[in-house]
């Protein structure tokens, strides 16, 4: 079977898929945390990554990450595992040329946009700035392709 569905899709079906695997690798690495010692974890990342441990910011984060509940890591792995399994879901959808996940793409690229545009207001930053251009750009191009459907099917 000859596939008639845009390169376009197909290049935002691999990302959707990349995610999944990426949010399924923090899922993973996240419900590995609940039963470690958060002392020891915090203590090896920073000397693996050899940042002074006298520094303000240093110390709040490895106070913040140790004082971790294992509640509150189940609840970060089960968000991240849920997305993760959307981020599949739309890429595979989207790959194997399903319409119901153009929809999903399109919403869920759209729920996000007003979180993002509010990051980048308190941080703006090349990283926030290409996050929200990224999103935009496959919310512009999903809504294209949704509606354009929409638009021939009902001319025909």
């Amino acid at each position: 079977m000859a596939s008639h569905h845009p390169l376009g899709l197909r290049i935002i079906a691999a990302f959707k898929i990349f995610k999944g695997v990426l949010f399924l690798g923090v899922a993973w690495g996240v419900f590995q945390l609940i039963h470690a010692d958060l002392g020891e974890v915090a203590a090896f990342v920073i000397k693996a990554v050899r940042a002074n441990t006298e520094h303000r910011i240093i110390r709040s984060l490895q106070e913040h990450f140790v004082a971790l509940t294992p509640s509150t890591l189940h609840h970060v792995g089960v968000g991240a595992l849920l997305y993760s399994i959307l981020l599949f879901a739309e890429g595979i959808g989207l790959w194997l040329e399903q319409h119901w996940a153009e929809y999903l793409v399109l919403i869920s690229c759209g729920i996000f946009v007003p979180a993002e545009v509010d990051a980048l207001f308190r941080h703006c930053d090349f990283f926030h700035l290409s996050v929200l251009a990224i999103n935009v750009l496959i919310l512009i191009y999903m809504a294209s392709i949704v509606f354009g459907k929409r638009g021939r099917s009902a001319r025909h």
